[in-house]
């Protein structure tokens, strides 16, 4: 098992051989290795390539190997065997495929202060990810620690990953308008203000009018009052 017939030594090939025999003759019978393939096959090309395929004489010991692609690793045979690189002892045709699975990655998302975060966890590589900041009452997302603005954001996984989501306190615009400029004039400490700090207005009549109150009905003059929200304020004059 494992040799074939070649020939005679006197280079005859034909076997069973018939002789007439007219005198005293020696024949000696020559063999050789029979050659056997290995065939391999990975199962998913895009995933990692193998390596030692051909055609080898019986017994012959050959190395195959499997080497992943970046972001996967080697797993198995299909025969379950695990080594790798595997040496392989001749004795038939034989084929085995290679079986590969993807790297996994630990992606963390994490909120700097006033807001938490979603998609931290391990992923597989190449998967697709949605990670997403929600800021505290009040505040506002900013930016990734790379400087990222989408907000849900999508990460494609490729190693081990941190996102840092930061926020900012909301601000507001206060405007402030007279029911008629030439009844009066009004002034503010400004135009944009950072949540819960004060703005303070201040309605000035001219000559012949009188200011009987804001448009929310507050009437103190000047007013101060803490910004939560956009405010839209008329100073209301009337003729005195």
């Amino acid at each position: 098992y494992g040799y074939h017939f070649t020939q005679w030594n006197d280079g005859d090939t034909n076997n069973p051989r018939y002789v007439v025999v007219t005198r005293d003759s020696t024949f000696i019978a020559q063999f050789d290795y029979n050659q056997y393939s290995i065939s391999l096959d990975a199962e998913n090309n895009t995933y990692g390539t193998v390596g030692g395929a051909g055609s080898y004489n019986y017994l012959t010991e050959q190395a195959i190997t499997a080497t992943p692609n970046h972001g996967y690793h080697f797993s198995m045979w299909n025969d379950g065997d695990t080594n790798n690189p595997r040496i392989i002892t001749l004795t038939q045709d034989t084929s085995f495929t290679a079986f590969f699975v993807p790297n996994q990655y630990t992606l963390t998302v994490i909120a700097m202060e006033h807001g938490t975060t979603s998609g931290s966890g391990n992923y597989d590589y190449g998967d697709t990810v949605i990670i997403q900041a929600f800021p505290d009452e009040h505040y506002h997302f900013t930016r990734w620690n790379d400087n990222n603005t989408d907000n849900p954001r999508e990460c494609r996984i490729e190693e081990d990953k941190t996102y840092s989501a930061f926020f900012a306190i909301d601000t507001h615009s206060v405007q402030v308008t007279s029911n008629d400029i030439v009844r009066g004039m009004v002034e503010s400490n400004g135009t944009q203000f950072v949540y819960g700090t004060p703005c303070t207005v201040t309605a000035t009549a001219y000559t012949g009018y009188t200011f009987v109150g804001w448009s929310n009905g507050v009437t103190a003059n000047p007013y101060t009052f803490a910004v939560i929200s956009d405010v839209e304020l008329m100073a209301l004059f009337v003729e005195s």
